[in-house]
């Protein structure tokens, strides 16, 4: 199946989730993938290495050549393999764009998308550019953890 080549952390292959399509509900929902369904602030952005931390999962767990039809069906095809930079801010449009176009092409479900995204930010992505010791500085709780990514993002700017 092709959630095992994305290397879902701590989910066993024999309780993953059945692979379906996308769900899309309404024309008007600017993101379908949502599991939760709640259209985030209009404000809200995503820093770049979040969509970075996508493409190495796609070109990883993929190849090359699959990260090339994700950018062209998430209208991205101008934007060269490697250019997100880190702590520029984007649109979260961008990114539900590049989500939805994952589940078209991979056929992942949006939820199964966004697991195998975060799973791969934590777990590979921000330890192997040396976040590791960062996070762990954050908080022994959730709530202290979240309350500290304000600060967090603050500091990695200045970087």
């Amino acid at each position: 199946a092709a959630s095992a080549q994305v290397g879902f952390v701590g989910r066993p292959e024999s309780q993953e989730k059945k692979l379906s399509a996308p769900r899309v509900n309404k024309k008007e929902d600017p993101h379908p993938v949502r599991p939760d369904k709640q259209a985030p602030p209009a404000e809200a952005l995503f820093y770049g290495l979040v969509n970075e931390s996508v493409e190495q999962l796609i070109i990883n767990g993929f190849g090359r050549d699959k990260w090339h039809a994700v950018k062209d069906k998430a209208g991205l095809s101008d934007v060269e393999d490697g250019d997100f930079e880190k702590m520029q801010q984007y649109d979260q449009d961008l990114t539900y764009k590049v989500v939805g176009a994952i589940t078209e092409i991979l056929g992942l479900s949006g939820e199964d998308a966004l697991q195998a995204a975060g799973d791969n930010f934590v777990a590979k992505y921000l330890p192997d550019q040396g976040y590791l010791d960062l996070l762990r500085a954050q908080g022994s709780t959730l709530r202290e953890f979240m309350g500290n990514m304000d600060t967090m993002h603050s500091y990695l700017k200045r970087e």
